[in-house]
């Protein structure tokens, strides 16, 4: 279950953008801000990597 959240959200991080321009607007405006989906991507799948590592570790 974890290696496959950790692999889904890698992927989410790397889907191509539809966007002309990439926006990095302030907080969390009325435009995206991809630097914080980009974080929060990479946030979850550490947070998984952290929960696979604990559950490799009780064996």
């Amino acid at each position: 279950m974890s290696v496959r959240q950790i692999i889904r959200e890698l992927e989410a991080a790397q889907e191509p953008l539809w966007s002309p321009m990439v926006l990095n607007g302030s907080g969390y405006g009325i435009f995206a801000n991809h630097s914080l989906v980009m974080a929060n991507y990479l946030s979850r799948a550490n947070a998984a990597v952290l929960d696979l590592r604990q559950l490799l570790s009780q064996g």
